[in-house]
């Protein structure tokens, strides 16, 4: 699935299921050389916006094309060819969502990027969000407003601004 899904993504790689060693309850894989992406801490920022593109490619092709999402993003399931290219590996966790859904997750971005009210409740509604009122509203906005800040802001940006946890907790509670 994850082949045919980002065949079109050239700097993405997905390794080939190898049948004859595979059964219901396990996947052989063929073996894609690369490096833990850890390993490229020193590299130069024209490295890391290759590698980062990479990386938002494989999560979000699959997902926004496709309503499909890796359940196991962590950085041990990408390794970094030789090239800059990714690895993606480890299938074990995928996610599967009704088309409905993902426009609702599009749908909420653009509401948040135009400050569309409506369009948020309707992206909520679509998610099973019912009896929203104001108060409600408001609250899974600032959700949102934290979740969806990265894409919303075209520039460089660290994963936790705040250099602690205490933003994401705060809004979540």
């Amino acid at each position: 699935l994850y082949r045919q899904m980002l065949a079109g993504e050239s700097h993405v790689h997905v390794p080939e299921l190898v049948p004859e060693l595979s059964t219901r309850r396990l996947i052989t894989m063929e073996w894609l050389d690369g490096r833990p992406i850890l390993e490229l801490k020193a590299a130069s920022q024209e490295e890391r916006n290759r590698l980062a593109l990479g990386m938002f490619k494989a999560w979000y092709v699959p997902f926004y094309n496709y309503g499909v999402i890796h359940g196991d993003p962590h950085l041990g399931n990408y390794a970094v060819r030789a090239d800059l290219d990714i690895n993606l590996l480890d299938f074990g966790c995928i996610r599967v969502f009704k088309p409905s859904f993902v426009k609702g997750v599009i749908d909420l971005y653009w509401a948040l990027q135009r400050g569309d009210r409506e369009l948020a409740v309707e992206a909520y509604r679509s998610w099973g969000f019912d009896q929203l009122n104001n108060a409600t509203v408001d609250v899974l906005n600032e959700w949102a407003a934290y979740l969806y800040g990265p894409l919303m802001e075209d520039r460089p940006r660290l994963i936790d601004e705040s250099h602690s946890s205490r933003q994401g907790r705060k809004v979540a509670e």
